[in-house]
């Protein structure tokens, strides 16, 4: 059984449409999360993570998840001002601890950068002790 062309047009534009630039959009998409409430960095970086979702045909964990994002900040759901920290660690690894800061719905952790960061910080005095 063949499906019906319009079933496969998720990654297409539609017929009408106006087209903006990434960065447009990602400025868009920043303001937005910051005037519902996440601070300003993490804004930045997850409107970036948001729009590359979109460049890459990823739109399900694109930017169309940015009104959830800002919804739930402002409802309280997610935490706008999150204070990541490592809550666990190993010989070889870290458990970082997202504060409630918004990746999905549920999640927490979006700037992946700070964390990444923030466990080569630990690594980095472990070895120097």
């Amino acid at each position: 059984m063949s499906p019906d062309s319009s079933t496969y047009r998720l990654n297409l534009p539609p017929e009408n449409f106006t087209l903006v630039s990434g960065d447009e959009l990602g400025a868009f998409v920043s303001r937005a999360l910051n005037v519902a409430g996440l601070e300003s960095g993490l804004s930045e970086t997850l409107a970036g993570l948001l729009v590359g979702n979109d460049f890459r045909s990823a739109h399900s964990h694109g930017t169309w998840l940015a009104a959830t994002y800002a919804s739930d900040i402002g409802d309280g759901k997610l935490n706008g001002t999150p204070d990541v920290s490592v809550s666990q660690e190993t010989p070889i690894s870290l458990v970082v601890d997202g504060d409630g800061g918004p990746v999905s719905p549920g999640r927490s952790v979006i700037d992946f950068g700070n964390c990444a960061a923030l466990a080569s910080d630990q690594l980095l005095n472990r070895s120097k002790k």
